[in-house]
């Protein structure tokens, strides 16, 4: 008998599921720690495939029009920053930062200290090659960012950047008042 036939065959919840049945088995046999099943659970768990895109497009959908409109070309079209600020009417300076904002948020985070919050969206949106990158992730960890919350950063921008575009809703341009006419001028 194959062991893909033991654990459910190909379907990877059913081979999870038979995975579980048999460690709390093994306990009163005393083939497994009681204090064992905790860390089981936990790699038991990661083995169940996710759903982090869809969620993620949720959480997007919530986000308002010209937050959504923002990490829209920011993340997923890659924009330079003039061009995202002249489209949604906010100063270039803070495109890339006001967009990890809205990662974090995303992502579940708390706030970003303020000593990281340039170096972060710096190292987000850096074009740099994969080393590169690295490095500066690199940096930010000799400084104190944490890196788990660097790499949940960077997996959020990834999945981002898989979301379809329908999951930003439809781009609107925002409306600024027209400029003011030179007098003389028709």
């Amino acid at each position: 008998m194959s062991g893909q036939r033991v654990l459910g065959g190909t379907n990877p919840v059913s081979g999870t599921l038979a995975l579980a049945t048999m460690a709390v088995l093994l306990v009163p046999l005393g083939v497994l720690q009681r204090t064992h099943l905790g860390p089981l659970a936990s790699v038991i768990t990661a083995l169940v495939p996710r759903r982090a895109v869809p969620r993620l497009a949720e959480r997007l959908r919530q986000l308002p029009v010209e937050d959504r409109n923002l990490l829209r070309l920011a993340v997923r079209e890659r924009r330079p920053a003039a061009e995202v600020a002249e489209a949604c009417g906010v100063e270039p300076a803070s495109v890339f930062q006001r967009a990890t904002a809205l990662i974090r948020e995303l992502s579940g985070l708390r706030d970003d200290p303020a000593e990281f919050a340039g170096p972060t969206a710096a190292y987000l949106f850096s074009a740099a090659p994969g080393r590169e990158a690295d490095q500066i992730a690199r940096s930010l960890v000799a400084q104190g960012a944490d890196p788990l919350e660097l790499d949940r950063l960077a997996v959020t921008v990834k999945a981002l950047r898989r979301c379809r575009r329908s999951a930003f809703g439809r781009f609107s341009q925002i409306r600024r008042p027209p400029a003011p006419q030179k007098a003389g001028a028709p």
